[in-house]
């Protein structure tokens, strides 16, 4: 709603039930769609576990979350409750920049399944140009995700229900 900014979280530091909490109350005041009676520090810890939202700092025996799991944490759910596979969502979470996340969960739109497939392989790519290849090797690499891209399109073409609509 007016005058809910998510940036105002920017510093939270948190356990997991602080967490859960704070994402109860911005899902609230943002309206995002989807029970909040669902959002438990189980769902966060299953997140995490999927790759949905990062691992969070260890802090002796406690985990210690930050904004950035918030906005994962929101973005994702809004994503997965719209009916995208985890699968798909973990990667154009993981591509998406701290600013790109608090504008998303603040006015939500439904990227298109191209989209998530370019920001799987943009992530992909990224960790392969990061690392010292030759041309060659990078090239053979790009080559094989690319080739996984256009099995995964294929698959979803042989459906006729786009994969992204699919619970």
């Amino acid at each position: 709603g007016m005058g809910f900014f998510i940036q105002e979280y920017q510093d939270f530091r948190g356990n997991v039930l602080e967490l859960s909490a704070l994402a109860i109350r911005c899902s609230n005041f943002l309206s995002l769609p989807g029970d909040t009676d669902k959002i438990n520090e189980r769902t966060i810890r299953y997140y995490v576990t999927e790759g949905l939202v990062d691992r969070p700092t260890r802090i002796g025996r406690d985990a210690e979350y930050e904004y950035i799991h918030l906005l994962q944490f929101l973005a994702s759910r809004y994503l997965v409750g719209s009916g995208y596979p985890m699968a798909k969502v973990a990667p154009y979470i993981a591509s998406r920049s701290m600013e790109d996340l608090a504008k998303f969960v603040s006015n939500p739109t439904k990227p298109n399944l191209a989209e998530l497939l370019v920001a799987s392989f943009a992530e992909r790519s990224s960790i392969l140009s990061a690392k010292n290849r030759t041309p060659r090797q990078q090239n053979t690499a790009m080559q094989s995700a690319g080739l996984r891209m256009s099995k995964m399109q294929a698959a979803d073409d042989l459906i006729e229900t786009p994969a992204f609509l699919r619970k």
